[in-house]
């Protein structure tokens, strides 16, 4: 069931009783990867963060399925988070990197990355309607639900994200 909405961000006023403490611990994990994320940026590390596209503007038909949808993006931790560290963000289609869904994802990145993923933007689905399998949103007859299959990142995102990062590294040693 829908437990958060774009206006209770952190969570709706009538959650199901059974679904308090998943919501609860969801909260406190976005909370402490924020401040982890924070305080690693200040020591000086470049990050990434990943989580779904915010599918709410219904003037990005693209990204569009829900007007309530409450993204992690809109958790007041990760908008301090990205305000401190001057982080930004991109969203693409996983499936312009082989994935077999279509899976768009949002990335909040620090400056020192951003050469490199700023690129992202342009990774839009170019695939006919009905193309893809879909990511997430139904359970199975034997009770398991159709996200898991898409949960792991298509191979050559690995790879872009690694060279991301060894493109960073290997600039800021040429600089030293």
């Amino acid at each position: 069931p829908v437990v958060r909405t774009r206006k209770e961000i952190l969570g709706i006023s009538k959650v199901p009783d059974k679904h308090k403490r998943e919501l609860r611990r969801a909260n406190e994990i976005t909370r402490r990867t924020a401040l982890l994320l924070t305080a690693a940026h200040r020591a000086g590390t470049e990050f990434v963060l990943e989580n779904p596209a915010d599918r709410r503007d219904e003037k990005q038909t693209i990204l569009f399925q829900v007007a309530e949808h409450g993204p992690i993006w809109l958790d007041p931790h990760v908008e301090a988070l990205r305000r401190s560290c001057g982080a930004e963000a991109v969203t693409f289609a996983q499936c312009m990197f082989g994935a077999d869904v279509q899976k768009y994802t949002t990335l909040l990145f620090t400056a020192g990355l951003a050469p490199m993923l700023r690129p992202l933007h342009q990774m839009v689905c170019s695939h006919s309607p009905g193309a893809h399998t879909m990511a997430g949103g139904a359970q199975r007859g034997d009770g398991t639900w159709n996200s898991a299959p898409a949960a792991a990142y298509p191979a050559d995102f690995n790879m872009f994200v690694c060279d991301a990062f060894v493109t960073y590294i290997l600039g800021r040693e040429s600089a030293e």
